[in-house]
């Protein structure tokens, strides 16, 4: 999930003037969601990563990020959670299963959170779609 996560690919025009904004879970009125890359491909160990979303807010410091993201079916190994990340699900599934063998599913209407430095398996069990909050806080350096 590096590009997202450490904010590498986030369009600077996603920051926002207003103090209160919707966010739409297809994207923008006429826009809708846009392919991203936010999964590291290198790390995905079973399916097709495709993914679409948005950036709708970004603060200055690049560090706090609110967004809808889409992705098929697929797994991703992600051997160090690079941020502290709220998910809300609208559609689909995702099971997480940590190192120690713990294994959490989630499903649409469902929130929970992942934090950062988190060794895991993130799959998602079918078309997935979540609302997604983050913070990647730029002190740490490990």
């Amino acid at each position: 999930m590096t590009d997202m996560l450490t904010m590498g690919n986030i369009p600077t025009g996603a920051t926002s003037k207003k103090k209160v904004f919707q966010i739409f879970p297809d994207g923008p009125p006429g826009e809708g969601l846009k392919p991203i890359n936010v999964m590291d491909l290198t790390k995905i160990v079973a399916g097709t990563a495709k993914e679409i979303g948005t950036f709708d807010y970004v603060d200055a410091t690049r560090q706090f990020t609110v967004g809808i993201w889409e992705s098929t079916p697929c797994t991703e190994y992600i051997p160090f959670y690079p941020c502290d990340e709220f998910c809300y699900l609208i559609t689909g599934g995702i099971r997480l299963t940590q190192e120690d063998g713990t294994i959490d599913y989630f499903v649409a209407g469902q929130g929970f959170v992942v934090l950062r430095g988190t060794k895991c398996h993130y799959e998602m069990t079918g078309i997935t779609k979540k609302f997604s909050v983050m913070f990647e806080n730029k002190l740490h350096t490990s």
